[in-house]
């Protein structure tokens, strides 16, 4: 709570801040007040974190996948390998 003109004001963020700025005092203060005013609450930017985790897992599931078909790639190739080589020698 502040006192202004002899009046209690409510005060919990910037957007109240700007609302009494603007009734008290200066419009054009009160728009650059707003201008400070996250564009996000928190809880949207929970949400947004939490989607970044998920997808950071995501990706990180996806590049574990990735390098376990990178190693089954070259164990095949390994075998293919293997393979010409005793056809080559059968020839």
């Amino acid at each position: 709570m502040i006192l202004i003109e002899g009046n209690w004001e409510e005060v919990n963020d910037l957007q109240d801040a700007a609302c009494l700025v603007r009734s008290y005092y200066n419009s054009d203060l009160a728009d650059e007040i707003e201008k400070l005013t996250p564009i996000h609450s928190d809880e949207e930017y929970q949400e947004l974190l939490d989607k970044v985790y998920d997808l950071e897992k995501e990706n990180e599931d996806l590049q574990d996948e990735n390098n376990a078909l990178d190693l089954q790639n070259d164990e095949l190739r390994e075998e293919i390998e293997k393979l010409e080589d005793t056809l080559h020698e059968i020839e």
